[in-house]
């Protein structure tokens, strides 16, 4: 009578395995699906950021292109500020690049602009 118990324990627990075995196979090839789009996908994201940091670079040098460089700006021989005497062994003067004439020149200048 034992053996008439066990076996459809058994024969059911067989088929259970197998059904889980079945549904493990699936979920197994979803999953290489998966991993496999997300490969693509974030391939794509790096393709696309590659993408936005070059057309902001160009965009930038775009912009940058129609700034004036302060070389670029011209400045008149009387309003330059003057180097300074004491690195060729000089005394400290008064600091004759903040007269008030130059001062006001300079000013001026700015406004001008």
């Amino acid at each position: 009578m034992k053996d008439t118990l066990i076996d459809p324990a058994i024969s059911a627990l067989t088929y259970r395995v197998n059904l889980a075995e079945r549904k493990n196979e699936e979920l197994e090839l979803l999953c290489k699906q998966t991993a496999e789009s997300l490969r693509q996908l974030r391939q794509e994201l790096a393709a696309g950021r590659v993408a936005i940091r070059e057309n902001s670079e160009k965009q930038a040098k775009a912009v940058l292109a129609g700034v004036l460089d302060e070389r670029d700006i011209v400045v008149p021989a009387e309003l330059r500020i003057k180097p300074s005497k004491i690195k060729r062994g000089g005394r400290r003067s008064g600091g004759s690049n903040r007269t008030s004439t130059t001062t006001a020149k300079r000013w001026a200048a700015g406004k001008r602009k």
